[in-house]
C-alpha cells in the first residue's frame, strides 16, 4: 500500500479480527502523519507572523478612551519630504453619539463655534494598537485641531450607524513601542 492509499475494507467482505486491526493501524498511522506534518506546516506559519490586526486598536482623547470608534483612517508616523499641501492628517470614523457632554462631542461643538478663528480648539489624540489584548504600539498626535466633519448617508432603505466622519489635522507625532516585558521604548522623538 503507498502513502496516499487508505485501508479499504468493503461492507460486503468480512475482515478477521488481525486484518481489522491491522487495516485500523495504518488508518491511525496515515492520520497521525497528516495531522503532524499539517501541525509542523500551520506552526510555521503561525511562528513566522507577528502583525497587528485592523480590528484591535483604541482611540484616546487627552488621555481618555473614546467609546464607538470605528475606524481610524491615514496615520502616516514619517515623510521624507514635507511640503505645504502633505499636511499631517487622520480621519476619524465614529458612531453619532447623543450624548452632547461627551469629550469627542464637546470638540466637536467647540470647533463649530470657533468657525474659521485661527485659534482652534486642539487636543492630543493617541492611536493604540492592541495585540491579545496588550498595548504593543502608541501613536500620539499632539495639538490636533478638527479641518471638516461630515456624514455617511441617510437611508430608509439602509439598516447601517449613520457614521460621522472627523478628518483632523496634527502638527506633531511619536511613536512608542511596548515591549513584552512591558518595557516602554520612545522610537520616534
Amino acid at each position: 500500500m503507498t502513502d496516499n492509499q487508505q485501508p479499504i475494507l468493503k461492507p460486503e467482505e468480512e475482515a478477521s479480527e488481525e486484518e481489522f486491526e491491522a487495516a485500523l493501524k495504518e488508518a491511525q498511522e496515515a492520520a497521525s502523519v497528516q495531522d503532524e506534518d499539517h501541525q509542523a506546516v500551520a506552526g510555521e506559519q503561525f511562528d513566522a507572523l507577528d502583525s497587528l490586526q485592523g480590528n484591535e486598536f483604541a482611540l484616546e482623547l487627552d488621555g481618555e478612551p473614546v467609546e464607538g470608534i470605528f475606524r481610524v483612517a491615514g496615520l502616516t508616523t514619517f515623510r521624507l519630504e514635507a511640503s505645504d499641501n502633505l499636511q499631517n492628517h487622520i480621519i476619524i470614523t465614529k458612531m453619532v453619539q447623543r450624548d452632547a457632554t461627551l469629550p469627542f462631542n464637546a470638540w466637536i461643538q467647540e470647533t463649530i463655534n470657533a468657525g474659521k478663528a485661527a485659534n482652534r480648539p486642539t487636543r492630543n489624540l493617541a492611536v493604540v494598537a492592541i495585540d491579545d489584548g496588550e498595548e504593543t504600539r502608541r501613536w500620539t498626535l499632539t495639538d490636533t485641531y478638527i479641518t471638516a466633519i461630515h456624514y455617511t448617508d441617510f437611508d430608509t432603505s439602509s439598516n447601517e450607524f449613520v457614521e460621522e466622519i472627523v478628518e483632523v489635522r496634527y502638527d506633531n507625532i511619536s511613536e512608542m513601542w511596548t515591549w513584552s516585558d512591558n518595557q516602554a521604548h520612545n522610537v520616534v522623538p
